[in-house]
C-alpha cells in the first residue's frame, strides 16, 4: 500500500507523535483500519477530523493540500462507504480551504488527478496496437506488475473522474473562473473516449 508507506515516512518527521489530532498521524490511523464493512465506521471519524473546522481549531491549515491528497487517494479506492464524505470534504475545501491552499496549487492538484485518468486511458491505447514487440513488452510489464502484487485493476478510472467530477459541484463559482483547466479535461473525454464509444456501437 503506497498510501500506508508514505504516511509512516512523512510521520517520522513529525517530532510530538502525542498530539493524535495531526493531519499525518489522523490519515494513518485511517489507513490502517481494515477496509472493510465493519470497520469503515471508524475510518468515517478519522476522516471527519479532516473538516475544515477540526483543522483549523487544531492550527494545521499549513497542512490543507496533504490532507486533500489523501481524500483524493480514497477515491481511487473501490470501497464505496467512503466516497460520499470524502467528496463532501474535498467540496469544503474548494469553498473555503482553497485559501489557505492557495488558488493555484488547488488546482494543480485537480488538474493532477485528471491527468493520471488520460495516461491510464493513453496506455489502454497502446495494449490495443497491433505490435509484436510492444504487446510483448507490455506482457512483461503486466507480469512483472503481477510478480510484485501490484493491482492496478483495482482502480476504476471511469468511476474516479466521476467522482472528481462530482467535487468540482460544490464550487461551481471557483470552476468558472478556472475555464482554461476545465474545458480541455471535457473536450478531451468528448474527443477521445465519448465520440469514439459513439462511433463503436
Amino acid at each position: 500500500n503506497i498510501r500506508l508507506l508514505s504516511l509512516y515516512i512523512l510521520s517520522s518527521f513529525i517530532s510530538n507523535k502525542i498530539n493524535q489530532n495531526h493531519i499525518i498521524l489522523n490519515c494513518l490511523q485511517c489507513e490502517q483500519c481494515p477496509l472493510n464493512v465493519y470497520e469503515y465506521r471508524t475510518k468515517i471519524i478519522y476522516l471527519q477530523k479532516l473538516s475544515i473546522d477540526f483543522i483549523l481549531l487544531n492550527n494545521q491549515s499549513s497542512l490543507f493540500h496533504l490532507s486533500m491528497y489523501y481524500l483524493l487517494g480514497i477515491l481511487c479506492s473501490n470501497f464505496t462507504p467512503l466516497w460520499t464524505i470524502s467528496i463532501e470534504l474535498l467540496g469544503s475545501y474548494g469553498n473555503k480551504a482553497i485559501e489557505y491552499i492557495g488558488h493555484q496549487y488547488f488546482w494543480s492538484i485537480i488538474n493532477e488527478k485528471f491527468q493520471l485518468i488520460k495516461q491510464h486511458n493513453e496506455l489502454k491505447l497502446i495494449e490495443q496496437i497491433n505490435d509484436k514487440l510492444i504487446n510483448e513488452y507490455i506482457e512483461n510489464l503486466n507480469k512483472k506488475n503481477h510478480d510484485n502484487e501490484i493491482n492496478e485493476q483495482s482502480i476504476d478510472y471511469i468511476q474516479y473522474r466521476i467522482n472528481l467530477i462530482q467535487i468540482l459541484n460544490y464550487f461551481p463559482h471557483e470552476c468558472e473562473q478556472k475555464i482554461k483547466i476545465i474545458f480541455p479535461i471535457i473536450f478531451e473525454f468528448f474527443s477521445n473516449e465519448y465520440y469514439d464509444n459513439l462511433l463503436s456501437l
